[in-house]
């Protein structure tokens, strides 16, 4: 994934990212699909923020999304929307690097119509 902008006003971060890697898959399917996408991600009632912003855009290395008691880590089903002790730390992969952000809601919509990349074997 890669991070094209954050934005950050009052207690709300954006997030925009493009080039987002999505596997699309069907329980009775015998093959998954990779697709790319585009969108953003939006902290609000931001209670914390570690980190400095890296140069953008920027490469992703890895992320964790928590979810209250629950962490994804690298990979999450999405569209998500999130409410309570909500965070995500992206780590860059230029500058070896982690930002993290912590508040009360969060949530990723897709912007436009993902783009098809390939079948994928079991």
């Amino acid at each position: 994934m890669t991070i094209a902008s954050i934005r950050e006003q009052n207690d709300i971060v954006e997030i925009e990212f493009t080039h987002a890697i999505i596997v699309k898959n069907m329980d009775a399917a015998d093959e998954d699909t990779r697709w790319y996408g585009a969108g953003s991600i939006q902290l609000e009632d931001i209670e914390q923020r570690i980190g400095d912003f890296p140069e953008l855009p920027a490469q992703l290395n890895g992320a964790d999304i928590r979810d209250n008691q629950m962490i994804y880590r690298d990979e999450i089903a999405i569209p998500f929307s999130f409410h309570g002790y909500v965070g995500i730390e992206i780590r860059f992969a230029q500058s070896n690097t982690a930002l993290k952000f912590s508040g009360g809601k969060m949530s990723l919509d897709l912007r436009g119509h993902e783009k098809y990349i390939e079948h994928i074997k079991d």
